[in-house]
């Protein structure tokens, strides 16, 4: 979107003016300055507050000359992006696999910046065949080999953006080891590999 691009450019002449009237902000605790509060707070007054707020406190600060971290970069475009979420979805819903595809590469050379929830919708569009294929391939994998399989996916974050379904079928098909109750030494350290990333995973699922 234009805005976005006029919001994170770094030419000068698309800089905001530190007086400019329509700002209006105070340098308050409601908005908070980021040279003396912590991040960690600047995160949440982004989180609750409307994106039209956040854009006037960035263009406030920016038009000052505060450097911003990467971070708070990336929580305020998130942020000013989630207004054209509805639309960005209804597009991708009437979409198959390959026109995703094709629109996301033609949207992120224009520059367009989507926010989490429509990135996270179009990479599971375009990965629905994967989610059959994945289905059909562990249905005939030995559970020793689904094991190398899950593990192998998880070092290089292949079930990103992929069904719950195809997590939970492999899970289904390795715990089979335990039941029959034995397995060969080879695979055996692999299998501790195993519970303890899913031990770990649960874990974090739980404080969250």
């Amino acid at each position: 979107m234009n805005f976005l691009k006029r919001l994170f450019s770094s030419k000068k002449e698309t800089q905001p003016n530190a007086v400019n009237q329509e700002i209006r902000l105070q340098e308050d605790s409601y908005y908070p300055n980021p040279r003396i509060v912590k991040e960690s707070e600047i995160e949440k007054f982004i989180r609750d507050s409307t994106s039209q707020e956040v854009e006037k406190w960035f263009n406030h600060y920016k038009a000052k000359g505060h450097y911003f971290f990467d971070s708070i970069y990336y929580s305020v475009q998130n942020k000013i992006a989630e207004r054209d979420d509805e639309y960005y979805l209804s597009m991708l819903k009437e979409m198959d696999a390959e026109e995703v595809k094709e629109f996301m590469k033609v949207e992120k050379e224009e520059g367009t910046y989507f926010s989490e929830k429509v990135y996270d919708f179009a990479m599971r569009r375009m990965n629905q065949d994967k989610n059959l294929e994945y289905i059909d391939q562990i249905e005939k994998m030995t559970p020793e080999a689904t094991l190398m399989w899950f593990l192998k996916q998880v070092d290089k974050n292949g079930f990103d953006y992929l069904d719950l379904d195809i997590e939970q079928k492999a899970h289904e098909k390795i715990f089979s080891i335990f039941i029959r109750g034995s397995i060969s030494k080879q695979y055996r350290k692999k299998l501790f590999e195993y519970v303890f990333y899913s031990t770990s995973k649960w874990s974090r699922n739980r404080e969250e």
